[in-house]
């Protein structure tokens, strides 16, 4: 997998990118993609570089437990700011596990996100879980990937954009990667 850094030159195969989504192409299409303060931003390219199959964007955050009036946090996370894949794309298997059944191109996208997020807490940064807000059209991708539902006590930040979407979370001290 092609998976690298978002740079400038990139921009003509950025500006076709189509998820479907207009908040996440727009998000990669603006100056936000690039902006190290708010996250980090990795693109899968095709094989010959000249298309965006899906990108990735990567920040920072913390879970907080809510009880009653009161919120406390209760680990650090790596938020998942945005996800996509380019329609032409979306549903495409890479192949086949007798354990697991269909892989997708999000699911090897996914891999490759949340091995960056391990290293990042074994090298650089205490955390605790990955946190992100699912499409309902995501939410599949998290699920048969261990993530789960935010539960009612708990909260992490939410952009207007993402009112409609799920907040979604995985432990990281209950994964083996």
């Amino acid at each position: 997998m092609n998976i690298q850094k978002i740079r400038p030159e990139l921009k003509p195969e950025i500006l076709r990118f189509d998820s479907g989504n207009s908040h996440l192409d727009r998000f990669l299409q603006s100056d936000l993609a690039f902006d190290d303060s708010i996250g980090k931003t990795y693109v899968l390219l095709s094989d010959s570089g000249d298309c965006v199959i899906g990108y990735y964007n990567i920040g920072m955050g913390s879970v907080e437990q809510i009880d009653g009036d009161l919120r406390r946090k209760i680990g650090g996370a790596v938020h998942i700011n945005c996800f996509a894949v380019d329609k032409r794309f979306q549903d495409q298997v890479v192949s086949i596990d007798t354990e697991v059944g269909k892989i997708h191109i999000s699911d090897l996208m996914l891999h490759d996100c949340m091995k960056r997020i391990m290293a990042i807490r074994k090298n650089c940064i205490g955390v605790a879980f990955i946190t992100l807000n699912s499409t309902k059209e995501g939410e599949w991708l998290y699920k048969r990937n261990d993530f789960d539902y935010l539960e009612d006590d708990m909260d992490f930040a939410k952009e207007d954009e993402e009112l409609e979407c799920r907040q979604m979370y995985l432990a990281l001290d209950l994964v083996d990667m």
